[in-house]
């Protein structure tokens, strides 16, 4: 399919030329998170209003696992999670994911700035998962994003896209844009790609205020049949000593005051039931 003043340049990775700021946006990563598709494919039709805001601006569009997409789940069968993979160590590409990964690479390396969307299967506001640089911060503050998390390394293993773009020099921004399959998710996804084209990842960009909270932790099911004694959500706090839930094996509780990520009911023992953050308060950046 011929899109106006987009180039195809590999398999569902589109690039507009411009002599302007070397852009890149990537969604969906993961198969199950469609609203980063989605408005990927919504920039690729847009009509002259958004590039005549965005001036000539040198951008990147990439659907960063069709396989897994088409599929509806969160890697292809058989395959790996790409998103952490972007490592320098020799590339595996006996895999769909693995291919893709170096496409990937080769796609975007050119690019100064990059906006990789997700969604979560909790209820979230927009969330910049970053490093703790003011750069990345007064980026995620122009984009509207008011919530920041930083020390990713510290509870994951393995290299995601946007670490990945930093580690070589670009400046690169996963956003949690909402929960997966709300409309909200879509419509934040599309707010937060306008204004990076169009505003948020200039030089004079405006930052703005952020709340960051820092990852300190994961937290193991003691036990399986785990349920929430109330909803949790990413950015939910829980209180030292209060009980969050109940196991086949009793209560769980934790030692200290937390902000709460990716709470997951159900987990079964041994695998992570949520992340545990310091909430840092906010920063004007």
């Amino acid at each position: 399919m011929i899109i106006p003043g987009f180039e195809e340049i590999a398999d569902q990775i589109w690039r507009r030329r411009g002599d302007g700021r070397k852009l890149a946006v990537v969604g969906s990563i993961h198969g199950d998170e469609i609203a980063g598709a989605e408005v990927i494919r919504e920039i690729l039709h847009a009509d002259d209003r958004l590039w005549r805001r965005a001036g000539p601006i040198d951008l990147t569009l990439a659907i960063g696992n069709p396989r897994a997409l088409e599929q509806g789940t969160r890697f292809s069968e058989g395959g790996r999670d790409l998103n952490r993979i972007f490592g320098d160590e020799a590339m595996d590409t006996s895999d769909y994911e693995g291919e893709r990964s170096q496409l990937l690479k080769e796609a975007l390396g050119h690019a100064d700035m990059l906006l990789d969307l997700h969604q979560t299967s909790c209820t979230t506001p927009p969330v910049a998962v970053v490093e703790d640089s003011p750069e990345h911060l007064r980026l995620a503050a122009a984009l509207g994003i008011a919530h920041a998390v930083v020390g990713i390394e510290t509870v994951y293993e393995g290299t995601m896209l946007s670490r990945w773009f930093d580690a070589h020099g670009g400046l690169g921004l996963t956003v949690e844009t909402g929960q997966k399959g709300r409309e909200e998710a879509r419509a934040a996804a599309y707010e937060v790609v306008r204004r990076f084209l169009t505003a948020g990842a200039s030089a004079s960009a405006q930052g703005g205020r952020i709340r960051r909270y820092r990852l300190r932790r994961v937290w193991l099911s003691p036990a399986n049949g785990l349920r929430f004694t109330r909803a949790l959500g990413n950015t939910a706090r829980i209180e030292a000593g209060e009980i969050v839930g109940h196991t086949e094996a009793g209560p769980l509780s934790c030692d200290e005051d937390s902000a709460v990520f990716l709470p997951r009911e159900g987990a079964a023992q041994g695998t992570p039931c949520m992340l545990l953050a310091a909430d840092e308060g906010v920063l004007t950046v």
